[in-house]
C-alpha cells in the first residue's frame, strides 16, 4: 500500500469532512426548494452560486430571478451556464430536483463525466 504525501493526506481529510457536512446542507436545501415548489413556484436556476451560508452555518437559496410557475415556458428565462439541461424548456420542479442532484455530485468530488448537464 502507497502512503500519502503531506498535501494529500490534508485534501483527503478536508474531502472527508466536506463530504460529512453536505449531507446537512442539501437536506436542507432540499427542504427549501419542497417549500418554494409548494408556494408554486419553481427556481430553475439552482446551482452553487445561488446557495449561501449564514452565520448560523444554514444553506439559503438566492436569486429568484428565473422562479416561474410550473408549466411557464424558460425561452427568456436567464439561466447559469452548465447548471440546467438545455433541453429542458418548461419550468417543472424536476428542473430544481435535478439541479439539487448536480450540486450533490459537485459537493462531493466526485469526476466531471459524471455530471448530468452538458456544459
Amino acid at each position: 500500500m502507497g502512503h500519502l504525501n503531506k498535501v494529500d493526506f490534508i485534501t483527503s481529510l478536508e474531502t472527508r469532512k466536506r463530504k460529512a457536512g453536505t449531507a446537512r446542507y442539501l437536506d436542507s436545501i432540499e427542504l427549501g426548494l419542497r417549500h418554494l415548489h409548494s408556494l408554486g413556484f419553481n427556481h430553475n436556476d439552482l446551482n452553487p452560486a445561488n446557495i449561501m451560508i449564514t452565520e448560523d452555518d444554514i444553506p439559503v437559496i438566492i436569486d429568484f430571478d428565473s422562479a416561474t410557475a410550473p408549466g411557464a415556458s424558460l425561452q427568456n428565462v436567464k439561466r447559469t451556464h452548465g447548471w440546467f439541461d438545455h433541453r429542458v424548456v418548461v419550468s417543472q420542479q424536476s428542473n430544481d430536483l435535478d439541479a439539487l442532484a448536480e450540486i450533490r455530485i459537485w459537493l462531493t468530488g466526485s469526476s466531471p463525466n459524471e455530471y448530468r448537464f452538458d456544459l
